[in-house]
C-alpha cells in the first residue's frame, strides 16, 4: 500500500492573506497548522497562532515571523512558495525514497525519515489527534475518533 493522501497537505488553492478576497478557510487552517508546527520545532520563533481558519492579525504576524526565520520577504502573504517552505518537512518525509536492502531496512529508513521531520499531532477545535500529519497518515481523517 502506498500512501498518497499527504499530497493534499502540500498545496493551497490560492494565495492567502489578511482580508484576501480569495481566502479559503481550509487553506488558512493548513497554514495555521504548519505555523504552529514550526513553533514546536523552533520555540520562540513567534509563529504560534490559533488554528481557527481566520487570517487575522495574529496569523499575519505569525507568517511574517516565519518569513523572517526563513530569510525571505516579510509581507505576511502566503503564496505557493511560502507554503512550500511551511510544509517542507512533510514533503521530505514522504518524498524521499527510503534506503536499505530489503523490506526491514526500508521500513526502518522510512520511519527514521518521518521521525526526523517531526510528525506532531495538533489540537484543533478541542480535538486531539489532528493536523496535517494525522490527516496524511489517516487518509484525510482526524480527531479523537480516529
Amino acid at each position: 500500500m502506498q500512501k498518497n493522501h499527504y499530497q493534499n497537505e502540500l498545496a493551497i488553492s490560492s494565495t492567502q492573506k489578511r482580508k484576501g478576497t480569495s481566502n479559503k478557510k481550509a487553506d488558512i487552517l493548513k497554514i495555521q497548522s504548519w505555523l504552529t508546527l514550526f513553533e514546536l520545532l523552533k520555540p520562540g520563533s513567534g509563529t504560534l497562532t490559533g488554528i481557527d481558519g481566520d487570517f487575522g492579525p495574529a496569523t499575519e504576524k505569525a507568517v511574517i515571523n516565519f518569513q523572517k526565520a526563513k530569510g525571505i520577504t516579510q509581507n505576511g502573504i502566503v503564496d505557493a512558495a511560502v507554503f512550500n517552505l511551511l510544509c517542507a518537512p512533510m514533503k521530505k518525509a514522504f518524498g524521499t525514497t527510503p534506503a536499505g536492502n530489503g523490506l526491514r531496512q526500508r521500513i526502518l529508513s522510512a520511519a527514521k525519515l518521518h521521525v526526523e521531520n517531526s510528525p506532531y499531532e495538533l489540537r484543533i477545535n478541542n480535538q486531539t489527534n489532528s493536523g496535517p500529519w494525522v490527516r496524511s497518515y489517516m487518509n484525510g481523517q482526524e480527531g479523537e475518533d480516529w
